[in-house]
């Protein structure tokens, strides 16, 4: 249940939850601090072919759009998607994909694979899809404890997780 509506499926949480999901906001910087450590670490954004997966709506997606020769935005919900294009303005350089990761068919490998406090990337299976379609890097911003974000006690519920608990795909995605 989120905001007093029952929801059956993932698409149908994340399409409610888009309605008062934080969007992309030019001046903040979080976004950038973050990118900045990824470019600091050896990532070179500018040129690459990006996807961002479960890229909810667009926070990461516009920042590195502007850098980036290309950005393919991924998300389940078209809700979030709508709120990537509006927030896109006159950026030409990014594809929009209205799929569950493990339903998506990438064109071709991606210089970056990139992933923010995202459960696109549940499994083994996931991870796996994610090696075979990263050229050059995968970044993963994940929690590195116990999982408190409000946002997800309603995902956790839909699909009978105990929350609170240290994601399992840590040391796989850590490697």
């Amino acid at each position: 249940i989120t905001g007093g509506h029952k929801v059956a499926n993932d698409k149908e949480f994340w399409n409610v939850r888009a309605k008062s999901f934080p969007g992309h906001r030019d001046g903040d910087t979080y976004q950038a601090t973050m990118l900045d450590i990824m470019e600091n670490h050896g990532v070179i954004l500018e040129g690459a072919t990006v996807i961002d997966i479960g890229c909810g709506s667009g926070a990461y997606t516009i920042h590195m759009a502007r850098t980036t020769k290309h950005v393919t935005a991924l998300d389940i919900s078209e809700v979030m998607l709508a709120a990537v294009r509006k927030s896109a303005g006159s950026l030409t350089n990014i594809d929009y994909a209205n799929a569950d990761w493990m339903d998506f068919e990438p064109p071709h490998k991606y210089d970056l694979i990139f992933t923010s406090l995202t459960p696109a990337v549940k499994d083994g299976a996931s991870v796996d899809k994610i090696s075979g379609y990263a050229g050059r890097w995968v970044v993963n911003i994940s929690f590195a404890g116990p999982m408190t974000a409000h946002v997800l006690k309603g995902l956790f519920k839909l699909h009978n997780i105990p929350s609170g608990g240290a994601s399992k795909l840590e040391p796989v995605m850590r490697g």
